[in-house]
């Protein structure tokens, strides 16, 4: 019964793992100069709303606001409570844009519903040379 015990968790902590490790994260190409928007869809609501880069760490935070529109330089934030839809914005895309995102609502006592993606920013020329004319 022990053994029965160690095979079903060490089964249910190989599951987890799996789950997490075969969950893609979207990736979004844009070009230099380009502007991104990138919705993010929720199951619950939240006075909280944050868009961050990387690690999410305080320097990798780009906004965070407890109102449902917020701009801070080149990024913007914005959340329709009916849809539950936070959408995010950078604007004029340069290269070291490139990178992990997620936006998110921050609620107290509670793990973070969140979203991630990641946006690779190419050169704008890359794409008219590829263009036939």
């Amino acid at each position: 019964n022990d053994h029965f015990r160690k095979y079903l968790l060490s089964t249910v902590v190989l599951l987890i793992l799996l789950k997490v490790d075969i969950t893609e994260i979207p990736v979004f190409k844009r070009a230099e100069g380009e502007t991104i928007t990138v919705k993010c869809h929720f199951s619950t609501t939240a006075r909280k709303k944050y868009f961050c880069k990387d690690e999410c760490e305080d320097d990798d935070i780009l906004i965070k606001t407890d109102k449902n529109r917020a701009q801070s330089g080149r990024y913007s934030i914005s959340f329709e409570n009916r849809g539950r839809v936070l959408s995010v914005t950078i604007k004029q895309l340069i290269k070291s844009d490139s990178g992990l995102y997620r936006c998110g609502l921050d609620i107290a006592l509670s793990i973070d519903p969140y979203s991630e993606f990641r946006i690779i920013v190419t050169n704008g020329e890359l794409l008219l040379t590829n263009m036939k004319m």
